[in-house]
């Protein structure tokens, strides 16, 4: 922090000095500063903002007008400030969420959302309109305030995939091993499923796998469509995969957008994280202020993930099987 603010001082203007400095904030808790700082993503040459023809929208009370939330960032971004939506609404209008394809039966079920509509679809009239990703800076969340009653998010079919009904007592743990190759650090926070495979075999444990896309593949290369159902080629869109996720008992994850879906839905989630993880998750510490259901699981030192999954088979022993 010292040198960023040295380096903005002799140059105001440095955009990737100034953003990131608001990563550093946010991973350091001081959220309100940090989502302040946050804005400077539109200076980056790589983020330009939409100009939609209409006012950003500043928190004023909307007095019936429409306020129309755009799409921001990746699958994870728009499920972790879903939350923000009812908070919108209760200013008093109407609230449009746009949103990728894959989430719009989903978001569709967040309390005050007037209408979810497809990126890419012509919009519709509104008054103002705000990226999603700003609702943090626009609502002035600190520590001591993120919205987090969770669930907030529920599965619109509960029943559209079902498990099958013969696991009696088994404890039912939903699995994921990589998020979306073009994410910038996917090849830090994605583990391959070889690290999984020291979590199949405990007794009175059934494992389902929830991941998706060439990923999936991983299971049969290595020999294990025995000790795991695959459910991802069944995974439709966010909607199916609530609905799975509402018949576990546990999620363990890597930081993918599963992550988020499970902690929107109250579920119990562990999410093992890289040495240097993304700035939601904070330093330090083994929970979550976003969700109060995760449990987080460190490197403790780069590509260590060995230890990372030892300790979450522990866990599993002692707390799940109770071996």
């Amino acid at each position: 922090m010292s040198c960023f603010n040295k380096a903005l001082s002799l140059n105001p203007d440095h955009a990737d000095c100034q953003w990131d400095r608001a990563l550093t904030l946010l991973e350091d808790g001081k959220l309100k500063d940090g989502f302040e700082a946050y804005e400077s993503r539109w200076n980056l040459d790589r983020n330009p903002r939409r100009d939609l023809g209409k006012p950003l929208w500043d928190g004023r009370e909307l007095k019936g007008k429409t306020v129309l939330v755009t799409h921001e960032q990746g699958f994870g971004d728009m499920i972790q400030f879903a939350r923000y939506l009812p908070m919108v609404k209760a200013r008093g209008g109407t609230v449009i969420v746009e949103v990728q394809p894959e989430l719009a039966r989903l978001m569709s079920t967040v309390a005050g959302v007037d209408r979810a509509i497809n990126r890419g679809q012509p919009l519709p009239e509104f008054d103002f309109y705000l990226p999603m990703m700003s609702l943090a800076h626009v609502f002035e969340t600190d520590a001591g305030s993120i919205p987090a009653d969770v669930p907030y998010l529920a599965a619109p079919d509960p029943q559209a995939v079902q498990l099958p009904a013969n696991l009696g007592s088994m404890k039912r743990i939903g699995i994921a091993w990589a998020g979306r190759p073009t994410h910038r650090n996917d090849r830090n926070r994605s583990t391959g499923f070889r690290h999984f495979i020291e979590l199949l075999g405990l007794p009175g444990v059934s494992m389902f796998s929830l991941q998706k896309g060439p990923a999936s593949s991983e299971i049969a290369e290595l020999g294990c469509e025995s000790l795991v159902t695959d459910l991802g080629g069944r995974l439709k869109d966010f909607a199916d995969t609530a609905a799975v996720v509402s018949q576990l008992d546990l999620i363990v994850t890597v930081d993918t957008a599963l992550a988020h879906l499970a902690g929107a839905l109250g579920k119990p989630v562990w999410i093992a994280l890289p040495f240097a993880p993304d700035w939601r998750w904070m330093r330090g510490r083994s929970d979550s202020p976003w969700y109060p259901s995760a449990r987080l699981f460190r490197q403790k030192r780069p590509g260590a993930w060995e230890g990372v999954f030892g300790d979450i088979r522990r866990a599993l022993r002692d707390e799940i099987v109770g071996g």
